[in-house]
């Protein structure tokens, strides 16, 4: 009787401590292949036409390709900025009016994009979550001075080099809630939505009736049509 009562014993220890062991939540799978989908904030709306906030902005990546996506206005113009990296090639494709785009080598990349003051990045211990995601802060600094810059990280979505083309290029991760000047104007964009997806490889070629163009009449103009 006592072995028997001791093997009982034991057996309602064993249950316990199952049931005190708390639930083991799956490890998400890495998103290497998907959409990304941002809301856009004016940082400035005394200095810029509030009414042409970028709206619809998405990201679209696999593998070396990525594609970034805004609407401006009511749909009066849209921009796709789309980076090859196998080339390390970024064109920008313009609908205004009339069909244009460009064409970004990697020095050209360095020049025209990497618009910030050299800086160092800071790596810090907060988080929370993003778009069903978490998210890690990063800080710039300024050896000239300039005001420092927070932004949040993600490393549970795969990008090689996820920020070669922009001003965060020294960042390891996809940004998912960052500042950005484009035209002369800032925005804070912020992630909504990751969606998974298998992504045909023609979303990354840009129609043949895009004419090649100067940028820096990219910049000129939309500069003039953003600020007031």
């Amino acid at each position: 009787m006592k072995r028997r009562g001791s093997f009982y014993f034991w057996i309602i220890i064993f249950l316990q401590a199952i049931a005190c062991t708390p639930e083991q939540k799956p490890v998400a799978e890495p998103v290497k292949e998907g959409i990304i989908s941002y809301s856009c904030t004016a940082i400035d709306t005394s200095a810029m036409r509030k009414e042409l906030t970028p709206h619809d902005v998405t990201l679209t990546f696999k593998g070396k390709h990525r594609l970034w996506s805004e609407t401006l206005g009511n749909g009066f113009a849209f921009i796709r900025y789309f980076t090859d990296l196998q080339k390390n090639e970024s064109h920008t494709a313009l609908f205004f009016f009339e069909k244009r785009q460009c064409l970004f080598d990697s020095a050209e990349v360095i020049k025209e994009k990497h618009t910030l003051p050299d800086y160092s990045v800071v790596y810090g211990n907060d988080s929370m979550t993003i778009a069903g995601h978490t998210c890690h802060d990063a800080t710039l600094v300024f050896p000239d001075g300039s005001p420092w810059i927070r932004v949040w990280y993600t490393r549970e979505i795969v990008m090689d080099r996820p920020n070669w083309e922009n001003e965060y290029y020294k960042i390891d991760g996809v940004l998912m809630d960052f500042v950005s000047e484009q035209f002369g104007a800032n925005f804070r964009f912020t992630a909504t939505s990751v969606t998974p997806k298998t992504v045909d490889d023609s979303c990354f070629e840009i129609s043949p009736d895009y004419k090649m163009f100067d940028p820096h009449v990219l910049q000129t103009t939309l500069s003039g049509v953003f600020t007031k």
